[in-house]
């Protein structure tokens, strides 16, 4: 039995029969991800590892990037707040987080506070019975 007809897995209205999979609609599709490729290669990335204790704030001047806190011993069911000073940071910024950690417990991030050059971390230890006990890698990207 042959299938002569294209019939696509999603209602997509761009794609409804087959004579739209055509050159011209998929040039149209690189188009854009080229875009997004060009915006992505444009945002400048940094690392910082904290100094001296889990409420040491860093200073990372970037869009994206990871912070690498000291080997946290945060105790289970408990949260510390950091503040990370950076440039690319407006009042109006939305700065997305999330965690990397491979010790106990389990470690958990969100944002607390966000303002001009500036935004906090607040890092949880979301564990009922464990401490951390490791370093936790925050990676962050900030979106203006």
């Amino acid at each position: 039995m042959a299938i002569s007809t294209f019939s696509p897995a999603s209602p997509d209205a761009f794609l409804v029969k087959e004579s739209d999979m055509s050159l011209a609609k998929f040039g149209h599709i690189n188009a854009i991800v080229n875009e997004l490729n060009t915006k992505a290669a444009a945002i400048t990335t940094a690392n910082v590892t904290q100094s001296s204790s889990i409420t040491s704030g860093v200073t990372v001047n970037a869009e994206a990037g990871v912070i690498t806190t000291v080997s946290s011993t945060l105790a289970a069911d408990a949260s510390a707040v950091f503040v990370v000073t950076n440039s690319k940071v407006l009042a109006t910024s939305k700065v997305l987080v999330s965690v990397q950690y491979a010790g106990n417990g389990i470690a958990y991030a969100t944002i607390s506070a966000i303002a001009a050059n500036s935004f906090s971390v607040k890092l949880y230890n979301v564990h009922s019975s464990a401490a951390l006990n490791a370093a936790v890698s925050v990676h962050f990207s900030v979106i203006n």
